[in-house]
């Protein structure tokens, strides 16, 4: 079963913090984009907001918090970019991931919101390997995805929400390592992430703080 299609299958049987996770993981994992393509005031916004998730997920015990990060996404500098030959589109893009994170506690679809943040995040890593094959920007297609062969930012994404759907839905582990564990592949696609950053940068000629 390939990756798209075990998301659709699986995230529609998860509980709503289940989802909660699969996005907010999606979502950490992303926060070098931010810190090296958004503004200092995005940045601190963006990790702010992913603790919140990630407490709200523990507790659920100030749910308006969370819609403030989700009113709070829409407010910020790139907020609104629509240029992808700016650098600062692609942290407009981790924001629309986050806002998608927050959805999944807010709206009645949650399977919805889950499944975005995840799209979204692949989608986002899909354009990120299009830079360093040296190819054309290209966006990522649902409907497309089994047709292609998957570079390797979005692979290794891939491949974390597919580990992440398998201990989230497992029974050996407390509710608090499952969310440890999700924090643990975030970062460890953050770095590898974090890493690629600044060759994107050299190959589009941006210079960025």
């Amino acid at each position: 079963m390939n990756n798209e299609d075990e998301l659709r299958e699986c995230i529609p049987l998860l509980s709503r913090e289940q989802r909660w996770c699969m996005a907010t993981m999606s979502a950490e994992s992303l926060i070098p984009v931010v810190r090296a393509f958004g503004t200092p005031i995005t940045a601190e916004f963006f990790a702010k907001g992913i603790e919140i998730l990630w407490q709200e997920i523990r507790h659920s015990s100030e749910p308006e918090v969370v819609r403030q990060v989700f009113e709070g996404t829409m407010t910020l500098p790139e907020s609104n970019e629509d240029d992808s030959n700016k650098p600062s589109y692609y942290a407009m893009c981790a924001l629309g991931i986050l806002y998608s994170a927050c959805e999944v506690s807010i709206v009645e679809d949650s399977d919805r919101a889950a499944l975005d943040a995840c799209f979204e995040a692949l989608g986002l890593c899909s354009s990120f390997d299009s830079n360093l094959e040296g190819n054309p920007i290209r966006f990522f297609i649902a409907s497309s995805y089994k047709l292609r062969q998957k570079g390797r930012l979005e692979a290794l994404q891939a491949a974390y929400q597919h580990k992440l759907l398998e201990v989230i839905q497992g029974t050996a582990q407390t509710e608090e390592s499952k969310i440890e564990q999700s924090r643990i592949m975030a970062n460890n696609f953050a770095g590898e992430l974090e890493r690629i950053l600044p060759d994107i940068s050299r190959i589009r000629g941006w210079v960025c703080g």
